[in-house]
């Protein structure tokens, strides 16, 4: 289209005040590009430990994506902050002084981040990240939460246990050799070291049957600051009687003097003791059945009826098979013809059958219909009004043709149940929940707010079997992370969200003392494997709870 002369000077009168405007937003924008690019930095403080022990010290590093200002020289600072808490328990200081980031890397190296004093609180600390211009230390990018880690308090540490055989014939002799360290700076007296069958001091059941076990190696040791002792015994044990080749295991404690407080725990390596002469079957120790978490799909099975119900020409929808009493069960249906011939004009029944197989109630979903072979299924939806009576119920469907001869047919069963409003669940460990499987499951299939919340994080049941050597804090507190990970994912497979999964992150092994003897919460207890007397987990209802 060809433009006046008139319109090009309006359009030329009109240049002076629009130019400024297109120049200002590349401004504007350069401006705001710092804090944009750095947001998509995805910068994380990591630690060279998980946990660490009090006294020690904590080295980090900040690791990137690709850097968006790669000559801009940057300084970072790095502030400690208990979980929990809004004040720095270590103020902000500049771990990195001055930093340009490169295409080339994508960390910067380990360099001292905080000296953990000896008396420092045990639990979760959060690290806040500030990033600053280096010229002209102006704030590009504040950062809390960027990293975490855990500090905990061990006294001493069983180094080793070294027994005098791998295998043994019932009733030989077992002899050891235990070492026992101070980790502090000050000298610990009136230690209780015993030796006994592989046992929990803290679970009832298994304490007392290994009452019998055990053997005290020493009374009253005396340990220097940073002193090993090696503890050498001999005739501690006599190898069990057992009825085939089979896995033994024997456990270090060490008490205080009063024998009040377990101060470490450990466990020997598992050994072998046969019957006399009998050598066979070879025995092989407990496995996990997944090599990671992600190897289990928990998102796609969501059939909860057993999967040889389903049958060629017919197919339930079985999502939702448990019911309230006097409520409507609803599910799908679907039929074909997997035969070589043609239906003609069938029907489609439904019948509703109480525990006695009596017929409560019946319906015809379809008449005089044609189903060829080949064809694509037919799909429908089953309502049934289940009576105000408690009971297992069966739904059976059946093809017919004109004569009343069947074609086919199947059956899904349901179950109908008095259910709560609202349903809350606690779990002392992880696996607890699988005692209540089918109500979570009826739960979920029927709309009722439900909340699992775990007491412990089970860091120590099977933690030493899972990781093949005894565990310390930092092994404890990932196995927790593992178990609370393993719980997620089995809610998930039952159709629980993660909003409605809690954990409280107390240590496992330490609810009788608490209930009992730490009730205040300025007298914490204190955890045997984390070493922790506040939760050290991240994700808790709770930060930090003692």
């Amino acid at each position: 289209m060809r433009r006046s002369p008139a319109h090009k000077a309006r359009q030329e009168a009109r240049m002076p005040l629009r130019e400024p405007v297109r120049l200002a937003a590349p401004v504007v924008f350069l401006l705001l590009l710092p804090l944009a690019a750095w947001g998509q930095f995805r910068l994380r403080v990591v630690t060279d430990h998980a946990t660490y022990n009090a006294g020690a010290t904590v080295r980090a590093r900040v690791v990137f994506a690709a850097p968006p200002f790669p000559s801009r020289a940057v300084q970072l600072l790095a502030a400690v902050r208990y979980a929990g808490q809004t004040v720095p328990i270590a103020a902000a200081r500049a771990i990195v002084p001055s930093f340009i980031p490169s295409v080339e890397t994508s960390s910067t190296a380990y360099a001292t981040l905080w000296k953990v004093p000896s008396n420092a609180p045990t639990g979760r600390y959060d690290v806040d990240l500030t990033v600053r211009d280096h010229a002209d230390g102006r704030v590009l990018l504040n950062l809390p939460d960027a990293g975490s880690f855990a500090v905990h308090r061990l006294l001493v540490r069983i180094v080793r246990i070294q027994l005098d055989r791998t295998f043994y014939t019932s009733g030989d002799s077992v002899s050891c050799r235990v070492a026992i360290k101070n980790l502090t700076r000050q000298p610990l007296q009136g230690l209780r070291v015993e030796f006994s069958n592989r046992y929990w001091p803290w679970i009832a059941g298994p304490a007392a049957q290994a009452a019998a076990s055990i053997v005290p190696l020493t009374t009253d040791l005396k340990l220097a600051p940073g002193e090993e002792h090696e503890i050498r015994a001999a005739h501690v044990a006599a190898a069990p009687k057992v009825s085939k080749p089979t896995f033994h295991q024997y456990g270090v404690v060490v008490w205080d003097h009063a024998r009040r407080t377990a101060l470490a725990i450990a466990f020997s390596p598992l050994v072998i003791v046969r019957p006399p002469g009998v050598d066979a079957p070879i025995p092989y120790p407990p496995q996990y059945v997944y090599p990671e978490l992600n190897d289990l799909n928990f998102t796609a099975y969501r059939q909860f009826y057993p999967s040889q119900l389903d049958r060629a020409a017919i197919g339930f929808g079985g999502a939702h098979t448990m019911v309230p009493l006097g409520a409507e069960a609803t599910f799908g249906l679907s039929v074909r013809n997997p035969t070589s011939k043609p239906w003609q004009s069938v029907s489609v029944t439904a019948r509703l059958l109480d525990g006695k197989a009596h017929v409560i109630a019946r319906q015809t979903l379809e008449r005089d219909i044609h189903l060829d072979p080949g064809q694509a299924p037919i799909a429908r939806t089953i309502r049934f009004k289940l009576p105000a009576v408690a009971g297992l119920y069966r739904v059976h469907v059946a093809v017919e043709d004109s004569l009343g001869n069947v074609l086919a047919s199947n059956e899904i069963g349901l179950a109908a149940n008095p259910m709560p409003k609202s349903i809350l669940i606690f779990c002392a460990h992880e696996d607890d929940e699988g005692a209540w499987m089918g109500m979570i499951r009826a739960a979920i299939e029927n709309d009722i707010p439900l909340h699992v919340v775990y007491l412990t994080s089970g860091d120590a049941g099977s933690c030493d079997m899972y990781y093949q050597r005894s565990c310390g804090p930092a092994t404890a507190l990932n196995f927790g992370y593992i178990r609370m990970g393993e719980s997620r994912a089995a809610l998930a497979h039952l159709g629980v969200p993660r909003k409605d999964i809690e954990f409280l992150g107390l240590p496992d092994g330490g609810s009788g003392e608490i209930w009992y003897n730490h009730i205040s919460a300025s007298n914490p207890y204190l955890a045997v494997l984390l070493a922790c007397d506040h939760a050290p987990y991240t994700g808790l209802v709770k930060p930090n709870l003692p």
